[in-house]
Formats: C-alpha cells, sequence, structure tokens
C-alpha cells in the first residue's frame, strides 16, 4: 500500500473462513527485493504458502483488557489542561508584581 492509503499494486486476496488464497507469487517476490514491508501476519501467511523460505515470526495479540487499559492510559490528564496552565500564568505575574512593589 502506498503511504498515501492507496494501493500500488494487489497481489494477491485471502479468505480466512475457508483458509485459501490467491497470490502472485512472482510479484510477491519482487516486491520484497525492491525493499517492499510485510507485517508478521502476512510474513507467516507467505511463508506457509511457500511464496517465501524463512521462520516464521512470533505475533503478539493483545488481550481486550489490555486494550482497554491502553486507551485509558492515552486519554490526556484534565490536570494538565489549558485551564491549569492560566492559573499557573497567573501565580507568576502575581509574583512579578509583588516583587516589583517590595
Amino acid at each position: 500500500m502506498a503511504p498515501g492509503g492507496r494501493h500500488i499494486e494487489v497481489l494477491g486476496s485471502w479468505d480466512p473462513h475457508q483458509k485459501r488464497g490467491v497470490f502472485q507469487a512472482e510479484r510477491i517476490q519482487e516486491w520484497l527485493k525492491k525493499g517492499a514491508q510485510v507485517s508478521d501476519s502476512v510474513w507467516n501467511l507467505l511463508i506457509r504458502q511457500g511464496i517465501i523460505k524463512g521462520k516464521k515470526r512470533p505475533i503478539k495479540i493483545a488481550k481486550a483488557s489490555e486494550k482497554a487499559d491502553k486507551t485509558k492510559k492515552e486519554k490526556p490528564d484534565t490536570e494538565a489542561g489549558p485551564d491549569s496552565e492560566k492559573e499557573k500564568i497567573k501565580e507568576v505575574k502575581m509574583e512579578e508584581k509583588k516583587s516589583e512593589n517590595q
């Protein structure tokens, strides 16, 4: 897939229900020689189909609970929002005024 999201060339398809696929082995090998990168899942599928040779890569699948924890961590802290920044700026300005008056 191109960086912009459009397909450059369709090299095959996979039906996960029937566990069958149609692949253009020669074109896949050409793209890999040019430096194309495939995901670990696709890599393992190509090895299983005999299109490429090598060792299978381990695939880590996150549990649903781990995904939920990750999304909770990514939410921004409400205390670090713009209001707290404004309050900090006010405090600094007040301290500057106090030091000027002394």
